[in-house]
Order: C-alpha cells, then structure tokens, then sequence
C-alpha cells in the first residue's frame, strides 16, 4: 500500500519532502471528483478500481492527516445505484489491520490487495500482496502471495492483460527506493519469481504506483524524485510498449501537481482516468479525481501520422498510433457518424452526424446485428486536432459521406435524404452550391485529386453520380442494387463501385462514363472498395461473408480471398500503399494487415462499432 507515495511506513517517512500540516487548507479541484461527498470526502482517499459491470468501486480510506504516520487505511466499497449515484461506502474488511491498493481482476473474480496482516512465516513487518477469490458470487477468504513477500512493502499490485502480476516493492535487487517487477502466472492462480522491469522504467529515486492500458499498451506511473519533477511527494508519468521494451517515460504536466498524484486507475469503458490527488504539497488529505484518457494519452502521443477512426455507435472520432496500434486521442461527435474527411490544409477532421447507429455494446457481437438506434440530426462535427476545439455546423438531415479537396478547398457531404450533394465552405461554413442529383440514397463519396469531379455512390438507386463542377452537369450511371463502396483509380480513368445488394462489382471508364465490366465481387455485400496507390490491386470489403476479396485491377481477376472470425467493414490503405486497416465493429476493433504478405500485424480493441477511417498526418 501507498498512501503517501514513497513513504507510506516510518521507516521510510523522511525520503521526501516532509509536509508542513500546519499550513493552510489545500485548493479545490478543477477536475470533477469521484461521488464527492460519498466517496471523495475530508478524508484521505485513493486508489479507486471498478467492476467490470459498473456496478461496485473499491478504494482506500485512511483516518487522519495525509501523510501522517498515524494513519490507518482500509479498503471500502460502494455499489452503484443504477442512476450515476453510489451507495454509502462500507469496509470490506473487519479488524485493525491495514488494507489499500485494491486491484480487480478484468473479469472481476479476483481481487489483489495489500496488507499488514500477518501470517505463518511472514518475512517482516510491511505490507504484502493478497488475493481474495470470488466464487458464485460470494468472496473467499484473502490469501497472501508468500512468494512475492520480502521483509519490505509491497505496493500497487496490477494484473496485465497477459495475466502477468506487476507491482511496485523495496526489495534488493532494485535501482532506487522502490521499483517495478513482474511476475508472470504460473497456471495455477499464483506467480513465478518476479523480474525487474529494469533502467528503462525503473531509476535511481523511486517508482510506487501504476496502471496499464488496454492490452498493456502503455503504462501510466506514479514515480518521485525524478529530476525536473514538479513535486518531489509524486507525479504522474506515461510510456508506452513497443515490442518487449518501453519508451522513455513522459510526465504528465497537465496532471502533475506540486503535492502527490498517484495510483492510477482506468474506467471499464477505458474513456476515463482515476487517480489520487493532494493538489498542493502541503494539503491535508487526498481526492480522487478523473479526466478523459484521450487527454493524457495525447500528451504523450507519439509524433507523426494517424489513423483516424470513426465510431459509430460511441459517437467519437478515435486517433491511433499506427506503429504502436494505441489509441492516441478521443474526441466526441455527434449521434452515429459513419464517415470522416481530413482537411490537412488547415488540421481538421470533418464527420456528418448520421444518426443512424446499431446498440453500442462494449463487449463483441459474435452472432446477428446489434438493433439499430436513430437520432434527428442535422450537423456536421469539425474537430481542430491541435487543440482539440470540436463545432458544430449546421447541415441537412441524414447526412452520410463527406470528402474533401486541398486543391479546391472545399468539401462535400451527401444529403441522404433530399437527394442533393453540398458544397461546403470550411472557412466560413456555409453551402456555397446545392448539387441535385435526382436520385434516392447519395450514401457515399469520393473526389478526383484536382477537385473538379465529386462521384456521389447512390445505394437506394443503385447507380453513381459524377458532379462536374467547373460545367455545373451531373451524370447518373446504373451499376447494380445498393451502391455503395467507390473508389478512383490512381489514374482516374476508372471508378470501381462495390454494389453491396447485387453483391457484384462495376467498373466504369471515368472518360465516357460507361460500364466497362460488371462481375461477382467474389463474397456477399460488397460495401467498401479501396485501390492500391499503384494502381495494382482492389480490396472489396464484402461484409455479409466476413472477407476481403483482392483483385488484380488490370484483369479483374481474384488474386486473394480473406476471411475473418467477424464482419469487417471499413477500410484505409496508407499512401505508400504497404498497410492496409480493417475495421470490425462487432468486435469493436481496427487490424492492420501488410499488404503484400496479407499477414496481421496488429489491432486496437475499444473503439465502439469502428466505421470509416481517414488518414491524418
């Protein structure tokens, strides 16, 4: 347990900056607390975990000032009522011995736990790490981890994805006060000898309290006395994983205070981040706080390109990490988006807010569609991606695809309903040409590099439209019931057309504006078509089959089939045209795939009903 940073036992109290208790009180919050008045009161409180479900919260509570050597801690827990609302919080415990740094298992069966409590062969006086098992619902008698006890504390024990155990401890061996280890399971609900995660986390001051991200991604700390640290009682830091190793820890300055912040916790959802804060040095007792994840995680972001994702039913536009396949960034949209356009000139990301979304779900859909949910909308949501300021534009109803030119400095959005493509301003925001197509359901669509032609893909007709900007003609072309995926050739003298209910594929000559060939799009629902930058290949999203048909572009012959445990639908390949991402939205995830091998190389979970994609660099 450790509730004052490195100097939760008197032996060792004075490795840092002693507290002046007689100072003045310590400042508000700017962050919302956690049930404030419940669980967030004028006591010492820290360390919150959440049941899967949402529905229980365990912390720790101490008696007395922060910091205090007096101090008692005991873990609580409060249930939920159903309406956002906790109940009073009672220990989980009796007794007087201390309990803190709970930690519940992801599927909320086990709970790990720090204690003095005492037992046969115990190697000193500190806090070791227990479990408590939960069976049928009823919670068994704690047990100690005798093999990962020495005669110093144990703190923060934190279960990974992999099923390692890792926790902060003063045992020898390490490189300063405190330091990280790992144990990995040994496949019988125990741990082998634990290792240290060596210099690259660890140094020569102290490193106390943790949290790993969705499939151990990253790790977010609590160290102390790390050179250039805006307190010495604790601040927060940030690495991320890449491959066995992790990079250099970044600290958190929009967190760090100059008193202790420390254990970190994440939501269920993953959208949230819990920990502890004293708010100055001399504050006499703790909160526990939270803030959106995208905020910290963009702080330590990875430079460079991104990939950009649209979830649907979560209602966010979700910036990853392409190398590290991390979610870098969360920003909230409006109801049910399904498309994005990145305007690189001016770093913003455009999503038409559909309103037309299926259930979200936070856990994956293995059989049948979620039901479809629907929202009235009528804006256009404009993210600025290096400040974060998101508006809302006024639109039409039921707007679907939206794309997007550079060179003519415009953008365009299909107005579902009213049969009619927009043009659209984005300097000023307003509709600077109403295009009528004359034709039911413009669902998709795409534009040529110089801006003068938009091809609109119309699902109910089951045709395309190409708009002629500079001449003011529209050219509507049959091609095959539910028209949707659409794609230019590099060259832009072809369009492929994915004609998802025919489940067929057209190819038509963007020059006469004739059908060249139409074929089976080898699979059901083609509804996403996307060529290679060379010009070499097509992947056909075919969605009803769960595969990824590839096609030779010059003779239209299958090269490749894919198939997958789930529905894929969206589909972005990168501008050198060696990656390929995929998203599934009933597992709620992004894969990338390289392109000439077809082999996986990663995926992202947690991005809710994960839709269209664009590129952000």
């Amino acid at each position: 347990m450790q509730p004052f940073t490195a100097c939760s036992l008197s032996l060792v109290l004075l490795c840092v900056v002693m507290l002046d208790l007689s100072a003045q009180a310590q400042s508000k919050s700017d962050k919302p607390l956690l049930a404030p008045g419940i669980i967030s009161t004028d006591a010492v409180e820290f360390g919150a975990v959440f049941s899967p479900d949402n529905k229980e919260v365990f912390f720790t509570r101490g008696s007395g000032d922060w910091g205090s050597s007096e101090q008692n801690y005991h873990i609580y827990v409060a249930r939920g009522t159903g309406n956002g609302t906790w109940t009073s919080p009672k220990r989980l415990f009796d007794g007087s011995y201390q309990t803190g740094d709970p930690f519940l298992s992801p599927d909320g069966s086990r709970l790990f736990f720090t204690s003095d409590r005492p037992y046969p062969g115990k190697p000193g006086q500190g806090d070791d790490i227990w479990v408590m098992d939960r069976v049928d619902g009823e919670w068994q008698d704690p047990y100690p981890l005798i093999n990962l006890a020495t005669e110093t504390l144990e703190n923060s024990p934190v279960l990974a994805a992999d099923g390692s155990l890792y926790f902060s401890s003063m045992r020898s061996g390490g490189y300063g006060q405190g330091d990280f280890w790992r144990a990995e399971p040994d496949g019988h609900g125990g741990f082998r000898t634990p290792e240290n995660l060596g210099a690259g986390i660890n140094d020569k001051s102290g490193e106390w309290t943790l949290m790993l991200g969705p499939n151990d991604a990253y790790m977010i700390f609590e160290a102390s006395g790390r050179p250039g640290a805006l307190s010495n009682s604790g601040d927060l830091y940030i690495t991320y994983r890449k491959g066995n190793e992790w990079t250099p820890a970044t600290a958190l300055v929009a967190l760090n205070t100059q008193g202790s912040d420390l254990m970190p916790r994440l939501s269920p959802d993953g959208k949230h981040l819990y920990y502890t804060s004293t708010f100055v040095l001399n504050g006499r007792q703790s909160d526990i706080v939270s803030v959106n994840i995208a905020s910290v995680v963009r702080s330590g972001a990875s430079p460079g390109p991104r990939l950009g994702v649209v979830s649907r039913s979560g209602h966010e536009l979700v910036t990853v990490d392409p190398s590290e396949m991390i979610v870098a960034e969360r920003f909230p949209t409006g109801k049910g988006p399904h498309e994005a356009a990145y305007l690189r000139e001016r770093n913003y990301v455009f999503l038409p807010d559909y309103g037309v979304f299926p259930r979200p779900h936070n856990e994956p859909v293995t059989g049948g569609t979620p039901p479809f949910q629907f929202a009235d909308t009528n804006t256009l949501t404009r993210i600025h991606l290096p400040s974060g300021d998101i508006e809302k534009i006024k639109i039409c109803e039921r707007s679907h695809g939206i794309t997007s030119s550079g060179i003519a400095d415009r953008l365009w959005v299909s107005c579902q309903n009213i049969e009619q493509v927009w043009e659209i301003n984005p300097d000023t925001d307003s509709i600077e040409k109403q295009w009528d197509l004359g034709v039911k359901g413009n669902h998709t669509l795409t534009v040529t590099e110089d801006g003068r032609y938009v091809v609109a893909a119309n699902i109910e007709d089951g045709s395309i439209s190409i708009i002629d900007r500079q001449q003011g003609e529209v050219t509507t072309i049959e091609t095959g019931k539910g028209a949707e995926g659409l794609d230019l050739s590099a060259n832009e003298k072809e369009i492929w057309v994915g004609n998802a209910q025919a489940s067929t594929v057209s190819v038509i000559d963007f020059q006469s504006r004739s059908i060249i060939v139409t074929f089976p799009s080898e699979g059901n629902f083609p509804v996403k078509v996307a060529i290679t930058p060379d010009n070499s290949e097509v992947w056909v999203v075919n969605t009803f089959s769960r595969s990824v048909a590839i096609f030779d572009r010059a003779s239209r012959q299958l090269k490749d089939n894919l198939t997958f445990d789930t529905a894929p639908l969206g589909i972005l390949i990168t501008p050198d045209g060696d990656t390929v991402f995929l998203s599934f939205p009933r597992f709620n995830q992004v894969r990338r795939f390289e392109r000439t091998s077809r082999t996986e190389t990663g995926r992202v979970d947690g991005i809710i009903e994960a839709d269209g994609m664009t590129w952000i660099d």
